[in-house]
């Protein structure tokens, strides 16, 4: 991997974006790698998480790679932000639980990728900002659907009209983040929030609490009402279920079997 590390540990993989020099902004080959490494993530049954941060301080991303963008053809260019668009969705739909740890610029792509996460993690000197318009294009990797899904089409179009830069508390306000840090460490505090979000949980719970999440909100709540029953039927089954029951009249931690 050249644009990208991962480090594994134990349940849970940390993926940095490590293109410095540009300030980890998304070119095709960054793309492929972030394709390639959540596949490979998804197929280890150990793996329940994972963490997509930077390896500078200085930026989360700060963008598509618009040197390499300026040099394609219009064919080319919708070819790569269809290319974006999959990356994205396959991190959107995954069962792992995908967290955004945000520092620096999140700007344009790199504000999309943030969005496709499950959950938003910022350190206080994060800027999020959808500034394509400017630059005479559309936010191409989901940003002009995720982003009204989550603050409304109103906010949404003036964020990407205006092309404004938010601060993280901004963002918090927004419900676009969930937790600011603060101070040197980031890192570390996210491990924290990680490993405190896995001790507790089945596996086989968790998993049919995102399918329920996710595929409800893309029905109304008629509907998503039938999916959460069907996880229920579902889980009920697993052997987890009563395992957590008897811990709890136990009063200690539950064994769970996955």
């Amino acid at each position: 991997m050249e644009c990208l590390k991962c480090e594994l540990r134990g349940n849970y993989a940390v993926l940095q974006l490590d293109r410095p020099e540009a300030l980890n902004s998304l070119n095709s080959e960054t793309l492929v790698e972030l394709d390639q490494i959540i596949s490979e993530l998804e197929q280890d049954n150990k793996m329940r998480a994972v963490v997509i941060t930077s390896s500078t301080e200085r930026a989360f991303v700060a963008g598509a790679d618009i040197s390499s963008m300026q040099k394609m053809s219009p064919s080319d260019l919708a070819l790569f932000c269809q290319q974006g668009k999959d990356v994205f969705n396959k991190i959107a739909n995954s069962n792992l639980i995908s967290i955004a740890a945000v520092n620096g610029f999140a700007l344009g792509g790199g504000f999309e990728l943030a969005l496709a996460c499950k959950i938003r993690l910022a350190h206080e000197t994060a800027v999020f900002a959808l500034p394509e318009l400017s630059l005479g294009m559309i936010p191409g990797f989901g940003g002009t659907q995720r982003l009204p899904r989550i603050v409304g089409e109103g906010l949404a179009l003036e964020l990407i009209l205006t092309g404004e830069r938010i601060t993280a508390q901004r963002a918090y306000d927004l419900a676009v983040v969930n937790r600011i840090y603060s101070g040197d460490s980031f890192a570390k505090d996210i491990s924290l929030f990680v490993e405190k979000l896995l001790s507790k949980n089945s596996k086989s719970a968790q998993l049919a609490a995102l399918s329920a999440v996710s595929q409800g909100m893309e029905v109304s709540l008629e509907a998503g009402l039938k999916i959460e029953q069907s996880q229920v039927e579902k889980i009920a089954k697993t052997p987890d279920v009563q395992e957590g029951f008897q811990s709890f009249l136990e009063k200690r931690q539950p064994n769970f079997s996955t």
